[in-house]
């Protein structure tokens, strides 16, 4: 007669823990593939009509924006100072955007155009001297 070796009880007792291990592997890869622009389980069709602005404000002046495209200047709000902020914008279509950054209670400053498409990642980076900051996209 074959002699089973019988498996250690911790094994039995991890299996549950080794389960909930591999969910949140799932999900914690599910929401660093959310750093892509595009959305890859919409339905073939589907259009993106938003793009994503992060704005890091590496200075200390809280400051006001402004998304200036063809379309006209849009307010994004205001960014205090040391922040990083993500704000969704409505782009149906390719176009220029630029942005204007106003310091409270000081001079306003316009970024560079770059073409942003529905679905891009526009990045806006705010040095302590506003009229570095620059622009890209991915």
């Amino acid at each position: 007669m074959p002699m089973t070796i019988p498996r250690p009880p911790t094994a039995r007792v991890l299996r549950p823990f080794r389960r909930a291990l591999l969910l949140a592997a799932a999900l914690g890869a599910t929401a660093c593939a959310g750093g892509s622009s595009r959305n890859p389980f919409a339905a073939a069709g589907t259009a993106e009509t938003q793009i994503v602005i992060q704005v890091e404000n590496q200075g200390f002046n809280d400051l006001r924006l402004y998304a200036i495209s063809h379309r006209g200047n849009q307010s994004l709000g205001s960014v205090e100072g040391n922040t990083i902020r993500r704000i969704p914008l409505d782009w149906r279509q390719p176009d220029q955007i630029s942005f204007r950054m106003e310091v409270l209670a000081g001079r306003s400053y316009t970024t560079q155009a770059v073409s942003a498409a529905p679905g891009d990642r526009v990045y806006l980076t705010i040095p302590n001297d506003p009229g570095s900051a620059y622009v890209r996209v991915r």
